[in-house]
């Protein structure tokens, strides 16, 4: 998938299904333990401690395999009932059964959190606060809740594709982009609110500012980044408008959808949430975070790339204060502040606009090129060369 070739990507595609049916056969969600305190008699000169050990290491393993799979879109949510987050690192980096025992203490099998326990509290903390935990999590875990979330607003941009796939206002409901029905504006905030308490608690050293996203566990951030794009924007007409679909009409639909979208208010959100996000990846790279968060730093520098040039072609680069920031009395003070940040990137002049979002697509195309590690983001970045030349 990340070799960046089609026929390979397709293959994995293929690959993944057959990960979830064996990850499904081996039940390496179910995390049960599976052993008993009754130590068995030695084996092989092998003391019974280091018997007990191995047999602990080869479930952690498979609970960690379990939770790789986990990420693909294959693996049914319900499957997750018995499925517990890996032990802490203290545990797992013990070098010796004996050392392993000694942080132990008394107990069989280092402490584990279940993994619907986490998720139902940063699904529900907004709803009812004050009232559920929220465990400490390593940054395995914490990516693992970030993609979790990703799925969440995947499915629900799905259902806002399935009611307006176009995006037109001469569809045969005309839906504009904020007219999508109470209920789908209420699964919108409510996302909106699970992300931001996967920002305040498992972000940014949990500090509640969602504007800061700096932290050191960079796949997370990135891809809370990117699900908060997909809230106000369509990924997929992205990717049609360059020219995955070689069909003529799905690129003029999907441009015609990308422009009603990129327009007042919107467009404003869409920028500043996508310059945190761009800035995001440059400070990863700078960080030397490439090895360890490599694909999605490629996906949010190509998603990131691909926004800031379809806002310099089909979006609104004449902002101005007086027509996009609500007049006092109609929205509190704080927000105007926060409007007129994000206005601060543009000018009056349409030029100048569009000038500092071609800056962002060549910025997002210099650092893929910086990813050695991953031939996917060459390809990526061969992409946004083609629509800056175009």
């Amino acid at each position: 998938m990340w070799i960046g070739q089609k026929a390979a990507f397709e293959r994995s595609e293929s690959d993944r299904g057959y990960l979830a049916v064996q990850c499904r056969r081996s039940q390496l969600l179910d995390c049960r333990p599976k052993h008993t305190a009754a130590l068995q008699p030695p084996r092989h000169d092998r003391s019974r401690l280091e018997e007990f050990w191995v047999e602990w290491i080869a479930d952690e393993q498979r609970k960690r395999l379990g939770l790789c799979i986990y990420r693909q879109p294959y693996i049914s949510k319900a499957e997750t009932v018995n499925a517990a987050l890996p032990c802490s690192d203290t545990f797992w980096n013990a070098p010796t059964a004996l050392a392993w025992k000694c942080l132990l203490g008394p107990a069989d099998i280092p402490p584990s959190t279940y993994f619907l326990t986490t998720l139902t509290t940063i699904l529900l903390h907004h709803e009812i606060p004050n009232t559920l935990p929220f465990p400490p999590l390593d940054d395995f875990s914490k990516v693992l809740y970030a993609y979790v979330l990703h799925t969440h607003v995947f499915e629900w941009r799905q259902t806002i594709c399935m009611l307006n796939p176009t995006g037109l206002l001469t569809s045969p409901v005309s839906l504009a982009p904020q007219n999508i029905g109470n209920t789908l504006l209420e699964h919108q905030k409510w996302l909106r609110g699970c992300l931001k308490n996967w920002v305040t608690f498992y972000g940014d050293e949990n500090q509640a500012d969602t504007s800061n996203f700096r932290s050191t566990n960079s796949s997370g951030v990135l891809l809370c980044h990117l699900a908060i794009l997909a809230l106000d924007l369509n990924v997929s007409d992205l990717h049609i408008v360059a020219s995955r679909s070689g069909s003529d009409a799905a690129i003029s639909l999907a441009e015609q959808s990308l422009h009603n979208w990129l327009q007042g208010e919107r467009a404003h959100t869409v920028f500043k949430n996508n310059c945190q996000m761009l800035n995001a990846a440059h400070d990863a790279i700078a960080a030397g975070d490439m090895q360890r968060s490599g694909f999605e730093l490629a996906i949010c520098l190509f998603i990131g790339g691909l926004i800031s040039w379809a806002m310099s072609r089909f979006g609104n680069t004449d902002l101005t204060l007086s027509s996009s920031i609500p007049q006092e009395g109609q929205t509190s003070g704080e927000n105007i502040d926060q409007h007129r940040e994000a206005l601060d990137h543009f000018t009056k002049d349409p030029l100048q606009g569009s000038s500092l979002l071609v800056d962002q697509v060549e910025g997002a195309r210099d650092g893929l090129r910086t990813l050695k590690c991953l031939r996917l983001a060459i390809a990526f970045a061969n992409i946004l060369d083609r629509l800056l030349d175009g």
